[in-house]
């Protein structure tokens, strides 16, 4: 990404614990958010594009209007550093989760549902359209991020100071740690849940990353050769 301020691709890497924390934050404050429009989304590595670029960026969506309102996040790969991430997205070929495949949180604790949000992560296996990506240009982002910065319902930007909850409308992560989360066994694809840093100033949004297995598992921990290994998880937002 440069040398110019480049991104700090090992703090990227999170574990369970960490994940489920800002991944719970994101619930404790944005639970009709979380339950009517999105807690997640999955995403297929089957037509991702293998190029050398160095960075993923992922651009917060929001698209449609009251009972169809959409929270996703829609992606593009660049070589880039911290002083030059547009806000505004560049020329591209986006790839979002289909309509299909963007996860909203469930309800816990009753019968035949999860138990709480840990259950949830790890047992939820839910089976994705095969048509999995859903893919945009440029044109067609521009308005789904524009929604989102304007924010006309107050959710992400109405803070003291103004804009505190989330500044930039994206997240970004380093290519070579997609890398790492697909070298787990079988991994299909990815996907991202939302998440709140309760300590950050600025940009409190995260984007918290979970390789899928060939089962539609989230890879939390797998076994290789006999032995048990911490699964990779990933986490971001700008910077």
């Amino acid at each position: 990404m440069g040398n110019n301020n480049p991104i700090q691709c090992n703090t990227q890497i999170i574990d369970f614990d960490e994940a489920y924390i800002y991944i719970d934050a994101f619930i404790q404050n944005f639970n009709d958010v979380a339950t009517n429009i999105g807690l997640g989304g999955y995403i297929s590595f089957a037509d991702l594009n293998e190029n050398s670029l160095s960075g993923r960026l992922g651009y917060y969506c929001l698209e449609g209007t009251n009972d169809d309102m959409r929270l996703f996040v829609s992606s593009i790969d660049g070589d880039l550093n911290l002083n030059d991430l547009p806000v505004t997205p560049p020329d591209g070929t986006y790839f979002a989760p289909h309509t299909n495949n963007i996860i909203k949180k469930p309800t816990f604790g009753g019968p035949g549902e999860y138990s709480n949000l840990i259950d949830f992560l790890i047992k939820y296996n839910v089976v994705h359209s095969p048509n999995s990506n859903r893919l945009l240009s440029k044109s067609e982002m521009v308005p789904l991020v524009d929604s989102f910065t304007s924010d006309s319902s107050g959710i992400f930007q109405n803070g003291n100071p103004p804009e505190h909850i989330c500044k930039k409308p994206f997240g970004i992560f380093c290519l070579e740690n997609f890398d790492k989360v697909k070298d787990q066994g079988t991994i299909i694809g990815y996907r991202y849940f939302f998440g709140f840093d309760e300590a950050e100033k600025v940009n409190k949004l995260r984007l918290i990353i979970f390789g899928v297995n060939d089962q539609f598992e989230n890879v939390i921990v797998y076994e290789r050769m006999g032995s048990s290994i911490k699964g990779v998880m990933l986490e971001h937002s700008y910077p």
